[in-house]
């Protein structure tokens, strides 16, 4: 991890380094940062990093402050407009590690979504998202990242067709409701459907 450069330009690198075919989108805001194609898959990334440890006080974190990472909400938007392949991916300069989120993710683990006061021209709110680290991808490299990445790709196919709730996430409590569903329940709804 150099942390001496900015993570675009890690990521910049990386790709050239690796001839990953890429659309560079990091000097726009309207867009995710890169546009890559892997594993014959057009892919969008939004590159995010915290660069310090935060103070707790100031987001009414329960938890420990290691395992924090903040998202712009904006960040999450916009790889839902590109989902399902998409995601973000966090280098955590703190612990020298990179957290991957892929939207899929993002829009199953549980969070916190607060509004932060920024000051421009005019005062505006900027929603964030606060997530355990322990709900994404934890990797030690950016090869690693990517592998993930790849992995994603690979399983997206069957996690959509899935009818069971995906992921155990820390934080949440998956139980059961409902009645039991029997097949001519099934039959009754194709027929009221058609």
């Amino acid at each position: 991890m150099n942390t001496r450069v900015s993570f675009q330009q890690e990521i910049r690198s990386y790709l050239l380094q690796k001839q990953i075919p890429n659309i560079d989108r990091t000097d726009g805001f309207d867009k995710l940062d890169f546009e890559i194609t892997i594993s014959g898959v057009r892919f969008y990334l939004e590159a995010k990093e915290k660069r310090q440890r935060y103070r707790l006080s100031n987001w009414k974190w329960e938890g420990e402050e290691e395992n924090l990472v903040i998202i712009d909400e904006l960040s999450v938007r916009k790889c839902l407009g590109v989902a399902p392949y998409s995601g973000i991916l966090v280098r955590d300069c703190t612990k020298e590690r990179y957290i991957f989120y892929s939207i899929l993710r993002l829009l199953l683990i549980p969070k916190k979504r607060v509004n932060r006061v920024i000051h421009r021209a005019v005062q505006a709110l900027k929603g964030k998202w606060l997530v355990d680290v322990r709900n994404g991808i934890v990797c030690t490299s950016l090869d690693e990242s990517f592998e993930k990445i790849v992995r994603y790709i690979e399983v997206l196919p069957q996690a959509l067709q899935a009818l069971e709730c995906l992921g155990n996430f820390l934080g949440e409590s998956i139980g059961r409701g409902g009645i039991v569903r029997q097949p001519e329940h099934w039959e009754k709804d194709v027929k009221e459907t058609w």
